[in-house]
């Protein structure tokens, strides 16, 4: 079973990236973490959920530094 605590992590994370870039289309955001965690695959739909937050961690990360 996945981790259920996984959503809330994500979506807290995607809230705040978002919430400082809302001219970012959502997609477009999906798409710049998957492009951070090395998904070099133009579909991101076999992209796992721990791929993605890496991503999002690494794209708050930089908006925070």
């Amino acid at each position: 079973m996945r981790d259920p605590g996984r959503i809330y992590r994500i979506a807290s994370i995607l809230t705040e990236i978002w919430r400082r870039n809302p001219d970012l289309r959502l997609c477009q955001l999906l798409s710049n973490a998957a492009s951070e965690a090395g998904w070099e695959q133009p579909d991101t739909f076999h992209l796992e959920d721990d791929k993605l937050e890496e991503g999002l961690v690494a794209m708050i990360s930089k908006i925070s530094a």
